[in-house]
């Protein structure tokens, strides 16, 4: 906010000795940082007022992302200021030319990050070495700064040996000026050999953030970026990494092995995240990092991820743990072991670093998927209520096995005056039912002023409520301490019934705020159109309310129409995004509400996602009347994307999609799925050629 309102003041010149304002001295890089706070839909109002607003929209933007198939460089050719540029697929020769001219001479005054997404490995040349020719030009006038910094992300199927030495040669003569981040995806690991072999990462001094998440490294790899970053020995600038993440890399125990001598020479003191998730590591690894981190050598480290290093644990995390009770990482932040192989002896651990005055930074706490952790829980529990320091704001228990038997435990975690802090809760994944789950929701109405973005409750056994249990909840007479808010819920996979989630609908009503729920899922439930009726007439009906994404899947709402119609056209939609209803055996009344709802409401302008996949009523004439709709302005704006996978739409709702694109020069929508539809395998393959030519985004046929 005091950034905006200094922004708003340097807005406004100063009036002149004749007490009149002169409008030349207006600054356009502020009014279009002031444009960058609007809302898109206050900013295509802005756009009618007149030619200048437009314009200035259009020059104000920070952040693109676009197709490179057509017209990408005309939309940001005026757009000095952007900071972040994201390219999708190959140029042609023309544009990438003008693009790779304007990065040459300056164009981007504020251009800090690029990505690119299988743009090809000669596009990437060509536009690297203009940023190096960029940069050489500002060395040789000394002008470059020493706050300039760039993040590159490359994503491509694979790197030849000689993209590498040309990669290569870029970075090692002048961009390692500049480099501060920089993220490779791809597939191969071959390429991204190539390309450490030839890379002098340790010439860039500026380099805090290295991500090779998924990229298949192995040993011979790993030992290849070792060598790139820190080859070269009693150099004081060499990179200090603040961020690196190795997750999904093949690693095994030897690469660890060799992290002791990095850290040893002092180049992982300001290692802040260490992410080594998904590999290969057994508790050979815990203890490696339990020698670096004895040492002090990772003072700074805030997150740390092993999780889905399934062979980690057995009690080879205890010494780790209880090393960090000695302070070896007092500012961890974030402590993720998500099926890690846990054991009762590590989570022991555990609960003695979290009753430490050690753990007084940590904010993140994951230990779902460890099944060998129920003995123990009842003790975690314990250590939990007794963390008088302890700040959590997430904790993941998913797939402990929680159930009745530790509630009492639980209870006191819950009732803690540390519980207000929580705003993730994740328990699903276990063995909760009902009863569970009422006691956890009078734990949460009993805490004071309670509010939880998250609480997933998904895939327990959550059904047959007991109503003189929930009427005694509900109907109690007793005034809440504080005031309970719940953002995101998901019920995906409870056996709730219709009933069920009459009595939830009931408790909102008690004891939250309905208009300030975000996101609700359900899935898999025993819920019809009848419970998802009775849920949404339970929102205000003059409030507006702040739920953006509404999720209904594979349950029958057959005749649902007109309850959902009027949701729609009350203000308790104002700010939906995502409207997803897949499997949901919607009839053909139900669609023509739907789309009546569009065609008339004023509260469904924000809609951004419209999934019907698996509705088999979905079919031409649906398509033909949401094109129609669409076609009007100011009727879903910002649509981006329409799924109608798995339905009855042929090729003629296929070429109604292609002649709107045709005759229309803009539109939202940019991605469109029409896999196993009524369209043959042939009849698809062309529509997609079809589509590339004409649609400015991506088709699934």
């Amino acid at each position: 906010m005091n950034r905006y309102k200094a922004r708003l003041s340097a807005l406004y010149p100063e009036r002149s000795e004749q007490g009149s304002v002169d409008i030349s001295r207006f600054r356009t890089a502020t009014m279009s940082e002031l444009i960058s706070y609007l809302d898109m839909s206050t900013q295509m109002r802005l756009k009618s007022v007149s030619h200048y607003f437009h314009k200035l929209i259009k020059i104000s933007h920070y952040d693109v992302s676009l197709s490179t198939r057509t017209g990408w460089v005309d939309v940001i050719h005026l757009s000095s200021f952007l900071r972040r540029i994201r390219l999708y697929g190959e140029p042609k020769e023309r544009d990438l030319h003008k693009f790779t001219s304007m990065i040459q001479n300056d164009s981007f005054t504020e251009l800090s990050s690029l990505e690119f997404h299988h743009i090809g490995e000669w596009a990437l040349l060509e536009i690297l070495e203009a940023l190096s020719r960029h940069v050489q030009r500002a060395i040789a006038l000394g002008i470059l700064a020493n706050s300039v910094q760039l993040e590159l992300i490359i994503q491509e199927t694979d790197f030849t040996p000689f993209f590498a030495k040309r990669f290569a040669d870029v970075i090692n003569t002048s961009l390692y000026h500049v480099l501060f981040s920089i993220r490779f995806i791809m597939k191969s690991s071959s390429g991204i050999e190539y390309l450490l072999k030839h890379t002098h990462f340790s010439l860039c001094s500026h380099l805090t953030q290295l991500n090779l998440s998924s990229v298949p490294l192995s040993r011979h790899g790993f030992e290849l970026l070792l060598q790139s970053l820190w080859n070269e020995e009693g150099r004081n600038d060499v990179p200090r990494l603040t961020h690196l993440s190795l997750a999904n890399t093949n690693l095994t125990d030897p690469c660890v092995t060799l992290l002791v001598d990095i850290a040893t020479a002092g180049y992982l003191s300001n290692l802040l995240s260490l992410d080594l998730a998904g590999n290969r590591l057994t508790g050979a690894s815990v203890d490696i990092l339990t020698t670096i981190a004895q040492q002090f050598l990772l003072p700074n480290l805030q997150f740390l991820s092993l999780k889905d290093d399934a062979d980690c644990g057995y009690g080879f995390f205890a010494p780790f743990l209880l090393q960090l009770n000695e302070g070896v990482c007092p500012l961890l932040y974030s402590l993720q072991l998500n099926n890690c192989g846990l054991n009762t002896t590590d989570m022991d651990a555990l609960g003695v670093f979290l009753t430490s005055p050690y753990a007084e930074n940590l904010r993140v706490l994951d230990i779902g998927n460890n099944g060998n952790v129920f003995g123990s829980l009842s003790q975690f529990f314990q250590c939990l209520s007794r963390a008088s320091s302890l700040r959590l704001q997430s904790l993941n228990l998913e797939g402990v096995g929680l159930d009745g038997s530790i509630l009492s435990q639980l209870h006191e975690y819950l009732r803690t005056p540390n519980i207000s802090h929580l705003r993730y809760l994740f328990v699903n994944n276990n063995r909760l039912d009902q009863r569970c789950f009422l006691s956890i929701l009078k734990c949460l109405v009993a805490a004071r002023d309670m509010e939880l973005t998250v609480l997933d409750v998904s895939s327990n056994n959550i059904g047959s409520f007991d109503p003189l249990s929930w009427e005694k909840l509900v109907y109690s007479k007793e005034k809440a301490e504080g005031e309970l808010i719940v953002h995101q819920l998901d019920f995906a996979h409870n056996p709730l019934s219709n009933d069920d989630l009459g009595w939830i609908t009931r408790f909102y009503q008690r004891f939250t705020r309905m208009d300030l729920l975000n996101e609700v899922d359900f899935e898999d439930n025993q819920i019809s159109s009848r419970g998802i009726g009775v849920f949404l007439n339970g929102f205000p009906p003059e409030a507006t309310c702040s739920l953006s994404k509404l999720s209904v899947v594979s349950l029958s709402l057959r005749c649902i129409g007109e309850v959902l119609h009027n949701w729609l056209c009350s203000p308790a939609a104002s700010n939906l995004k995502k409207l997803v209803l897949t499997n949901c055996n919607l009839c053909k009344m139900d669609l023509v509400y739907l789309t009546n709802a569009f065609e008339i409401s004023q509260f469904t302008n924000h809609l951004q996602l419209l999934r019907l996949s698996g509705n088999y009523e979905v079919d031409d004439d649906f398509l033909k009347d949401f094109i129609r709709i669409y076609s009007v302005e100011g009727l879903l704006p910002f649509i981006y994307e329409l799924d109608v996978s798995y339905t009855s739409v042929s090729k003629v709702g296929a070429y109604a999609l292609l002649d709107f694109f045709d005759s229309h020069d803009y539109y939202s929508l940019r991605r469109i799925n029409l896999v196993y539809t009524k369209i043959s395998e042939h009849r698809a393959e062309i529509l997609f050629h079809e589509f590339k030519k004409r649609f400015r985004g991506g088709c699934m046929l």
